[in-house]
């Protein structure tokens, strides 16, 4: 967890899961949705009145699915070292006035489909406007509580880290770490034992009703990666041998990490990583076909 400490990792040692954030953020937006809240298929300036044009037309389900057009704020930034020092720092208001001056989208909605955490952190504005409340007190309500969950919290500029988490490093130990202030693409802390507990959640009905799980782990829009057959609201999703799997992979300042469901086979896998380790994914397709997991 430490490397200059010498501190082990554990399955109970909170990491930043970077883009793991984005099935959770999904998650609240279901919720919302599933509570009349909020609409999947509103223009989201129905609740982010402020919004150009270009960006209130867009919905919450085309962002979920990357079909929005928004840009991904990361290129527009300029972030390109592994530790993305040019972002340092960036919240999430320093992303909407990018994404504001950007001024057009790459592509009209629903025509194409890109990742985009700029999506995501506009989801995370949707999010909190439509309930009134912050993503950090909607992640602690809504999902920590409820699940009995001890080491998940939403890293924010004001609070320190709650818990000693690991320390992202680069291969060769140099410290890499978190140093962003976003939600929604990213933002979270987490334990693998944690995201344990959450997948079981998204695949039992604890948290969602089973028509809106099945709509998220339907493959709804073009696949964003080799190996899925598509993308549904908030994962990836593709085919093993266990039948229909999801998942999601989560890579920043030295975290490299993977969430992979397999609800045909009420299987999770959970690896977190903070060396800059590559395979990971691989390493979960591996996890998946253990005869000790089947």
């Amino acid at each position: 967890a430490d490397r200059q400490r010498g501190t082990p990792m554990t399955a109970e040692t909170p990491a930043y899961i970077a883009s793991l954030s984005k099935p959770i953020t999904a998650l609240l937006i279901l919720q919302l949705h599933d509570e009349g809240v909020l609409s999947l298929d509103a223009p989201i300036s129905d609740h982010l009145p402020d919004l150009p044009s270009s960006l209130g037309a867009v919905t919450a389900r085309q962002l979920l699915t990357h079909q929005s057009g928004v840009p991904n704020w990361v290129k527009l930034a300029g972030g390109r070292t592994q530790c993305l020092q040019e972002v340092a720092e960036t919240t999430n208001e320093d992303v909407m006035a990018m994404l504001i001056g950007a001024a057009e989208l790459d592509f009209e909605p629903g025509t194409d489909a890109e990742y985009s955490n700029g999506g995501y952190v506009l989801l995370a504005r949707l999010a909190e406007a439509a309930s009134g409340s912050s993503m950090a007190a909607l992640v602690q309500e809504r999902i920590a509580t409820p699940l009995g969950l001890d080491t998940t919290w939403v890293i924010t500029e004001d609070a320190p880290d709650p818990f000693d988490r690991a320390i992202g490093t680069k291969r060769n130990g140099a410290v890499c770490d978190y140093n962003l202030w976003t939600t929604g693409a990213g933002g979270i802390a987490a334990s693998a034992e944690d995201l344990l507990i959450v997948g079981d959640a998204w695949q039992d009905g604890r948290l969602l009703p089973p028509e809106l799980v099945e709509e998220a782990f339907t493959p709804i829009a073009p696949p964003l990666s080799d190996d899925a057959l598509g993308h549904g609201l908030g994962w990836f999703v593709g085919e093993r041998a266990q039948g229909r799997v999801v998942w999601h992979t989560g890579h920043y300042a030295g975290f490299v990490n993977v969430w992979l469901l397999a609800p045909d086979a009420d299987l999770t896998v959970v690896i977190l990583s903070n060396g800059s380790i590559s395979k990971v994914a691989e390493i979960a397709d591996i996890l998946l076909e253990h005869p000790g997991l089947q």
